[in-house]
């Protein structure tokens, strides 16, 4: 990855930080839908890229991809359990800047992409 397209995407996290204080406020609960914003770096994006912005040779590309998940679990330590539609677990913390509710509009387009509440989410795997 470039030095441009890293400080892209480090400009982008530092708006994003911005909003990040008023996340942390929030309370999330198991069960809750959650948008995690992943940045990435391949040789092709993918259709649900954002933010695309090539390197300068044109080798790469940097870019930023909405991945829909659940909260399954809050931790004393200020971390949240999320998973997957394949079932993964990832453990971000809950004022991750990244991190985000669905508004209305959001969770009616894409609620088949979130996990669904008959998947056993709260199970341990």
């Amino acid at each position: 990855m470039s030095y441009n397209s890293k400080r892209n995407l480090e400009v982008r996290a530092a708006q994003h930080a911005r909003w990040g204080a008023t996340m942390a406020q929030q309370k999330f609960s198991p069960g809750d839908p959650v948008i995690y914003r992943r940045s990435k770096c391949t040789t092709r994006p993918g259709p649900r890229a954002v933010h695309v912005t090539p390197a300068p040779r044109g080798e790469d590309y940097a870019y930023e991809v909405d991945k829909f998940w659940v909260v399954v679990e809050m931790r004393s330590d200020h971390t949240l359990v999320l998973r997957t539609r394949r079932g993964k677990l990832h453990v971000v913390r809950d004022n991750d800047p990244h991190l985000r509710r669905p508004n209305l509009l959001e969770r009616i387009r894409f609620g088949p992409r979130f996990p669904r509440a008959g998947a056993n989410l709260l199970a341990d795997s």
